[in-house]
């Protein structure tokens, strides 16, 4: 068996070798088999899908396109008895923040290298006392220790994926086998690892949930499935170690196919940035003076191809030095034998990229790369909306010639460097004008989910108060609405009522000043059934009938339950915030109550509903009850803050899609989620 790679500068080029490959795979088999054709993300498969096999719809219907990390587990896990099978399963999303949060809120007992994880802890702690466990009682406490516990996840992350040696040895020797920068954060970093995978870890190397290194540490010494296959691999801009040991291994038995897009056909496997330039010269980075610096190669390359170079670096070492033991057929061929026709600026920046050539030869600017400064962000969005125009008007609406010629929406991308920022601008320019249709990639679940903004603003509501503005933000949510069954309509009139009889804040107050709170409001209301008027905070009777007559009614059985149900979730008798687990055991298949799980999940059913078809709500549902059944591992007592925090950092990341997405708009999304896919026109904003 073997391992072919094919590499490219472009992705087009990459792509029809691949449609080669399927087509011949694929001739007189049996239809009902797939292929499986391995890409980085959900956008690559589609543009595959639309664009280069449209002319083929029998292949369409027979691929798959799997992501890396789910199919090279799955091919693993082939590789085991079917008893070691059933015992082991990959980490969930998020096992390693969880396990973390656990590792620095627990107390000495039990950590033989407490002391060590002092840096971490010293971070999320109210004081300087570490001699116990930590306990979360703020809201912004909780915020920062899951936002520290994702950096160290995705920083444990990294360490496995692609320097995996360092993990073994800090689970070995304990010590690193590179010369990083000591002191207590390098000591904590080796002590969390340990905490994790060592001997008495949350993930040991012989426990039933494993990550991807410990997952191949099982079967690298046995051999994949006997059954030989063809595995493409298509789109990767990088590769890690770890993912390169695995498609070494796999070699064994099957044939694995991998088509890399290489900017430059030269070899470039040894070129520097800057920073490396003059660390290899023995200068100082913090005293050098960028005048100085020799431009001696392509400047683009150097700057922007880093993350390539680094992969490029590892296939080489793969085909140069592989085990005798483990030798495989190893083949590289390169598909940009083609010369280019440098007609335009951008043709010849690209030329000289894959030349690896240190000028452009000078020519006329022309329309292929413009470099436009703007004052703002929305005058930004504002160019590019009329740029786009421009693009795909006919001739004769525009003055001059295209400089693209038969150029739609679906074949423009405009790339942004941070969606949060940005989309509310891009919504407010392309939906005023309507003239451009669009679809958002790379947005989330806390913009787009009525249901986590409404399980987020009943926290909200129960953790500052019954304030008027707080209560219709969880009134006015549409999931509220349709648990609670009133409508829209009755919330705009419940809002006009509260205003006339000057209903503000808190739900009851001990003094005489309780006049404008909730409870004093409400006890007015119901008064008024029997005189059928109710009186403003000016003394002036309204008729109760003109005021809302039954759905005021509505409104104070409405607030009255969301008050007591907050008050009996969230608190004690005297106010302050309940510490209990945030889970405990379970009985009978039921939900304990005494746990933050079990509470929150109950106050979620009874305030929020989504219908049966919504899939993006109902995934976001169950992402919300699955996150708080996830820290049952967390021991102790602790405010509901942990839990809710826990709910909007890990939930409000899902991922979302607005509108189409290569099918009839212009395609608006993330550097990282775009970068492989060649358009006719792409516009970046945020540079």
């Amino acid at each position: 068996m073997s391992l072919k790679i094919y590499c490219g500068s472009r992705i087009e080029n990459l792509a029809e070798k691949l449609k080669e490959f399927l087509l011949k795979d694929r001739r007189g088999k049996d239809p009902f088999l797939f292929s499986k054709v391995v890409v980085p993300n959900v956008n690559v498969a589609k543009w595959l899908q639309i664009r280069m096999f449209a002319k083929d719809p029998d292949l369409c219907a027979g691929i798959q396109f799997p992501f890396m990390e789910k199919e090279l587990t799955e091919l693993m896990m082939a590789g085991l008895s079917p008893k070691d099978r059933a015992e082991v399963e990959l980490l969930p999303d998020h096992a390693y923040a969880k396990a973390i949060v656990s590792i620095l809120l627990a107390g000495p007992d039990g950590q033989k290298e407490y002391d060590k994880l002092a840096p971490f802890r010293s971070y999320i702690m109210n004081s300087d006392d570490s001699a116990k466990a930590v306990a979360i009682t703020e809201q912004k406490q909780a915020a920062m220790t899951w936002q520290l516990a994702d950096k160290l996840a995705n920083l444990m992350d990294s360490y496995e994926v692609y320097r995996p040696e360092i993990v073994e040895e800090w689970l070995g020797t304990g010590k690193c086998p590179y010369d990083l920068p000591k002191g207590a954060t390098a000591e904590a970093e080796a002590a969390l690892a340990r905490a994790l995978w060592g001997a008495n870890g949350k993930f040991q190397q012989d426990g039933k949930l494993l990550s991807l290194r410990q997952l191949y540490n099982r079967v690298k010494g046995k051999a994949p499935s006997e059954t030989p296959k063809t595995i493409y691999f298509f789109g990767q801009s990088t590769l890690s170690v770890l993912q390169a040991q695995i498609l070494v291994w796999l070699a064994k038995t099957h044939n694995v196919v991998v088509f890399y897009r290489n900017p430059c056909r030269e070899f470039w496997e040894d070129i520097q940035t800057a920073k490396e330039e003059r660390k290899a010269r023995g200068e100082s980075i913090a005293g050098a003076n960028p005048e100085e610096e020799v431009i001696c190669e392509n400047e683009l390359l150097k700057t922007l191809g880093i993350a390539g170079r680094e992969t490029l670096r590892l296939l080489v070492e793969l085909e140069a030095s592989p085990d005798e033991a483990e030798r495989i057929g190893f083949d590289r061929e390169s598909l940009d034998d083609e010369e280019s026709a440098d007609e335009t600026v951008l043709e010849k920046m690209q030329e000289s990229i894959r030349r690896r050539t240190s000028t452009v030869a000078t020519c006329r600017q022309d329309a292929s790369v413009q470099i436009v400064g703007t004052p703002g962000v929305r005058r930004e969005v504002e160019m590019v909306y009329n740029s786009i125009l421009g693009s795909v008007a006919r001739p004769k609406e525009v003055q001059g010639k295209r400089p693209w010629p038969d150029c739609s929406f679906s074949d423009i991308a405009v790339l942004v460097p941070d969606m949060q920022t940005y989309r509310p601008v891009i919504e407010a320019v392309f939906d005023a004008r309507g003239e451009v249709p669009y679809g958002l990639l790379d947005t989330s679940a806390s913009d787009d989910s009525n249901y986590l903004r409404g399980f987020l603003s009943l926290i909200e509501l129960g953790r500052r108060g019954l304030n008027r503005e707080r209560l219709f933000n969880v009134l006015e949510n549409p999931c509220v609405q349709r648990a609670l069954g009133f409508a829209r309509e009755d919330v705009v009139k419940w809002r006009e009522l509260t205003e006339k009889i000057g209903a503000f804040d808190g739900f009851e107050h001990d003094d005489d000043t309780g006049y404008f709170d909730w409870s004093s409001a409400l006890k007015r209301l119901r008064l008024a059934r029997l005189a059928n008027k109710v009186s403003d905070e000016d003394g002036n009777d309204i008729p109760l009938v003109n005021a809302g007559g039954e759905e005021a009614l509505k409104l104070s059985e409405v607030v009255q339950l969301l008050y007591r149900d907050l008050s009996d979730t969230l608190f004690d008798g005297s106010g302050e915030s309940r510490d209990l687990p945030l889970l405990a055991a379970r009985r009978d298949g039921v939900a304990r109550t005494d746990c933050w799980a079990g509470r929150l999940e109950r106050l979620a059913k009874s305030y929020l509903a989504v219908e049966k078809d919504d899939k993006l709500e109902n995934k976001v549902c169950q992402s919300v009850i699955g996150t708080l059944y996830s820290l049952g591992e967390i021991s102790g007592n602790q405010s509901f803050e942990l839990a809710a925090s826990a709910v909007e950092h890990f939930v409000g990341g899902i991922p979302c899609r607005k509108g189409g997405f290569l099918t009839s708009g212009v395609t608006i999304g993330g550097f990282s989620s775009l970068s492989a896919i060649p358009f006719k026109q792409v516009d970046m904003m945020g540079m």
